[in-house]
């Protein structure tokens, strides 16, 4: 095996004076066969004088013959000289490294479990101790209560890292939180990157399936810190470090009350009273307890220097998910991750999860190298592995680099630059704060208000935008779309989730929508139903299930949260389909259809509901290799579609109720990827083509650009030009699987939709870059580019190979509740009992 492969420095955290070490992550894609896990040691990461650099390689992914598909490369930055460095094979010559001694800096449970011990750091380890609490006081109470760990585990071990998880519960009076701690420990550079999560395991009450602040599932608490208690060392002096000024006291507190933007008291901040508690703008810094300054947008780090050894400590995203406090003194540095000087509770609604990171690091105080900077955690620098590399690895199915028509660029690229870029959106409803932050201001929402105040309307993850900004920085290297990446993946994975078991399996651990369309989402937060008339509330659900863009977040970055939300969604898709699950399981335990259905309860064709929920397993199938999944993801094929589907009796031209069909065409055509990286061309793979190309046989002749007939349309607005550009993309893939006379047909259409949605977009004027085209243009639209560019070929097959299978027969689908209630009154008959419809419905939910 001869491997090169470059990594590229794309964005270099600003430097000068003493940095705290920076760990960096970067994904690595390796062909299929190329790379076995256990060989991942015959690969070194080497800089530009060819000098070997330490460094960890983990496997992510594995392709279906058990090879590496994607690993993690991981390494403490120094601020090489090269912005290229290179995983290449290692060679008879190279040193062999003998590793990190882990023991260096290990974490250690103690006091019972209510606090973490960081020992070490190459000091003696009895006077350099650093013990971690997480504190909490309850609502009105004034007595704080330590979080009792109960459970605690290495989770990963390398050469430069080891991972430690602990979990468990604060001892609260009234209701419970659960609480998770992840350590990542790099003992060679005496750094700890800590991730503290805080979930309301309690289901939310939402009456009538609305989601507000103050529902009677919510837990509220005055404070939530994260303290490190110092050894017994003597602190010499504690300080502050904040816009390049060391303050010095003996305390030290800086507090950030609202993000300093231009709208900073914007309506996205109410409290479950409708109030906004936002006081002012920014930040406020307090020495020996007397204001010294008013900051605006602040990244401190606090440090106590003892007289053989130095902790420093810095959060990360300190400002942007305001409330946060950093309090300084001579025996303790504490994080006020929701603090006491808020001038209200805190709230985490049922199910609800927060989460906030931080790095603390351990040097020696006589070293004259003790850090006094730690400009890496406000803005880290980001490497890229080589994008031709990627490419010929095909470890992303149709990659190909960016050669866009310079008119879809100009959407692609309005997205990072100019007045309509995300970032200035987010300015402009203040899109900060612990709950929103990395969040998209869903400004299409606001066509139809009037008025001065910003409207808030959140778009979560519709669309998969998270996965096209993975996308746009492995073909770009621009670290700003990494950035994006970055900060919606946090986002998605913590906050647009519902954290607990305890609901309906139709909701529990289900992801939230964007808000209604055309509603201020109000105390609806990110909640997608606002109390506000004519809103029809609901919940959870797999119409708006979005995992691709997290499972390439961790493919690109190693973040564990993300691997695990694309875990859950799967599970979610097959516990919400359980009928066993559901009260009607003493009627009838089949499957729910809940997942299957899209637009109304009773139509279970080819739509979003099912697309969305295919695509959610064939994702967790990709991580896990759990068979389960993809079983799941052909019930649901099967259940929907069917090569023998009179399609003009589903009534597709009813663009309003069955545009989405072609969502569920873009699954299908993932599925059949799948099915051939496993080489199953089996009868479930002909059922999905056959299907496919019946499907878009109708749609050749029948569909047409949306913005034709406006007459039919709720709303003919610019997003109709924009979902064109699906239509492209899912005829430009399906030509790879169609016979010849057929596939010439598909790519016709792909090149006449990809140019209706360019100038039908372009004839809307300044709302074509509202959020929501833009996403559309981000998403779709590339797959000519990737075909072109990938080398990838059509896949050949005959009429005699798929007439050589049986299809299953044709079945109408009937949901559980209408099935049990059926069963209900045939029970009720059978034993000369008077049915009632609505008692039954009334009881079984």
């Amino acid at each position: 095996m001869d491997v090169s492969i470059p990594i590229r420095c794309t964005a270099r955290s600003e430097r000068g004076g003493h940095e705290l070490p920076e760990p960096v992550a970067v994904g690595v894609p390796f062909p299929r066969g190329m790379l076995e896990e256990q060989h991942l040691d015959a690969l070194v990461l080497v800089d530009h004088a060819d000098a070997i650099v330490e460094a960890d390689l983990t496997a992510l992914a594995r392709w279906p013959d058990g090879s590496v598909r994607w690993a993690s490369c991981e390494w403490i930055d120094h601020g090489y000289s090269s912005d290229t460095l290179t995983l290449r094979s290692r060679t008879e010559e190279d040193p062999r490294s003998p590793g990190a001694e882990c023991a260096a800096l290990r974490p250690e449970l103690a006091d019972a479990g209510s606090i973490i011990d960081l020992v070490g750091g190459g000091h003696d380890a009895a006077a350099s101790a650093v013990s971690m609490a997480l504190e909490f006081k309850e609502y009105r109470q004034a007595i704080p209560c330590r979080t009792l760990f109960t459970d605690w585990c290495e989770t990963h071990s390398g050469s430069l890292r080891k991972t430690y998880v602990a979990s468990g519960q604060p001892q609260l009076d009234d209701g419970e939180l659960h609480v998770r701690v992840e350590l990542n420990v790099y003992p060679s550079a005496a750094l700890v990157r800590i991730r503290t999560e805080i979930t309301n395991p309690s289901p939310a009450a939402h009456p009538g399936g609305i989601w507000v602040l103050g529902d009677a599932g919510s837990k509220t608490i005055t404070a939530a810190n994260l303290r490190f208690l110092l050894g017994r060392d003597d602190v010499s002096r504690s300080r502050c470090l904040v816009d390049e000024t060391w303050y010095e006291g003996a305390s030290t507190e800086v507090y950030q009350e609202s993000s300093a933007g231009a709208v900073w008291d914007s309506p996205n901040h109410l409290n479950r009273h409708g109030a906004n508690v936002v006081r002012y703008s920014g930040a406020k810094l307090r020495v020996d307890d007397a204001d010294v300054r008013t900051l605006g947008r602040v990244s401190p780090l606090g440090q106590s220097v003892g007289g053989s050894y130095t902790v420093s400590v810095a959060p990360v995203n300190f400002w942007q998910t305001f409330p946060k406090a950093l309090r300084v003194s001579p025996d303790r540095l504490t994080i006020g991750l929701l603090p006491e000087e808020w001038d209200d509770a805190h709230e985490l609604q049922g199910g609800e999860r927060f989460a906030h990171e931080a790095v603390v690091h351990i040097s020696p105080s006589l070293d004259d190298k003790v850090p006094n900077r730690a400009s890496w955690v406000a803005s880290p620098s980001v490497f890229h592995v080589d994008t031709d590399w990627l490419i010929a690895s095909q470890a992303i199915a149709h990659f190909g680099a960016p050669r866009l028509d310079a008119d879809h660029a100009e959407f692609v690229n309005a997205v990072m630059d100019g007045p309509e870029s995300f970032f200035n959106k987010r300015e402009r409803i203040d899109e900060y704060g612990w709950r929103n932050f990395g969040d998209i201001n869903a400004d299409h929402e606001a066509a139809y208000h009037e008025g001065d105040e910003p409207f808030i309307s959140h778009y979560n993850n519709q669309y998969d935008p998270l996965g096209s900004f993975a996308l746009c920085f492995l073909r770009t290297g621009d670290a700003r779309w990494f950035r994006q990446m970055d900060e919606l993946a946090a986002h998605v994975a913590t906050v647009d989730r519902y954290h607990t078991k305890r609901d309906k399996w139709a909701y529990n651990g289900g992801m939230f929508w964007h808000t209604t369309h055309y509603e201020a989402a109000g105390l609806s937060t990110h909640r997608t139903y606002p109390a506000a008339d004519g809103v029809i509330g609901g919940g959870p659900s797999s119409e708006h299930l979005y995992t691709h863009g997290l499972l390439l977040h961790h493919y690109l970055t190693g973040r564990a949260y993300s691997a695990e939300a694309v875990k859950e969604s799967g599970d979610f898709v097959i516990d919400a389909d359980d009928g066993a699950k559901t009260p009607f399981r003493f009627v009838d335990r089949g499957p729910t259809g809940l997942v299957s259905c899209s637009g109304n309860m009773d139509y279970h064709g080819p739509g979003r509901g099912p697309g969305n929920a295919i695509d959610a397993l064939l994702n967790a199938f990709e991580l896990t290799a759990e068979r389960r999944y993809l079983d799941k993801a052909e019930e649901l094929i099967r259940r929907c579609i069917h090569p023998d589907d009179d399609v003009h009796e589903l009534n597709l031209g009813d663009v309003e109720t069955r545009w989405f069909y072609m969502v569920f065409l873009k699954a299908l055509l993932k599925f059949m990827d799948v099915k051939l990286s496993l080489d199953e061309r089996d009868m479930m793979f002909h059922y999905a083509r056959a299907s496919l190309l019946l499907y878009l046989s109708w749609a050749v002749e029948h569909e047409y650009p949306y913005l034709d007939k406006p007459d039919i349309l709720d709303f003919p607005n610019e997003t109709w030009a924009a979902q064109e550009m699906r239509k492209a993309d899912v005829f430009e893939l399906a030509a790879l699987h169609a016979p010849e006379d057929l596939a010439r047909k598909f790519k016709e259409r792909a090149k006449f939709f990809h140019r209706a949605s360019i100038d039908g977009l372009n004839a809307f004027g300044e709302t074509k870059f509202r959020a929501r085209p833009l996403v559309l243009l981000l998403s779709f639209g590339w797959a000519h580019v990737g075909l072109r560019n990938a080398g990838v070929v059509p896949v050949s097959h005959s009429s005699e190979e798929t007439n050589d299978f049986k299809w299953p027969p044709m079945s109408r689908f009937v949901r559980q509740k209408r099935r049990a209630m059926k069963r209900a009154a045939i029970i009720a008959a059978a034993g000369g009992l008077v049915f009632d419809a609505g008692l039954v419905s009334l009881l079984f939910g």
